[in-house]
């Protein structure tokens, strides 16, 4: 009953204990949608959640729409977006082309 999550761009481990930590948090009760912050992921700093378009699953969740498919259910992604080490987010101009380069967006608008 919760979106799920996709972290782009960051060491496999790091983003596997984010989700993780995040999947806790949402069986405890808690919920994220589009646009909601939170410093909950990593200590401190603050990441955005915004949904991902459906005209990205095919590249970034194989996985995700195999499963769901047995299922015979649609399925939200919410993209957890994270700034770079200055504290910009993708969509603010002074944003590191490095970190651009490692996190595509995938959300519908911006």
């Amino acid at each position: 009953q919760h979106p799920e999550f996709l972290l782009i761009g960051l060491d496999y481990g790091v983003a596997g204990t984010a989700i993780n930590d995040l999947s806790a948090l949402v069986q405890q009760g808690r919920r994220f949608r589009h646009r909601d912050t939170s410093d909950e992921v990593f200590n401190n700093v603050n990441v955005m959640f915004v949904d991902v378009h459906q005209k990205f699953y095919r590249e970034f969740l194989g996985t995700a729409l195999w499963f769901y498919r047995s299922v015979g259910r649609d399925f939200p992604v919410l993209q957890i977006v994270w700034p770079d080490k200055q504290g910009s987010f993708p969509w603010d101009p002074d944003f590191s082309e490095r970190a651009r380069e490692l996190q595509p967006i995938l959300a519908a608008v911006s």
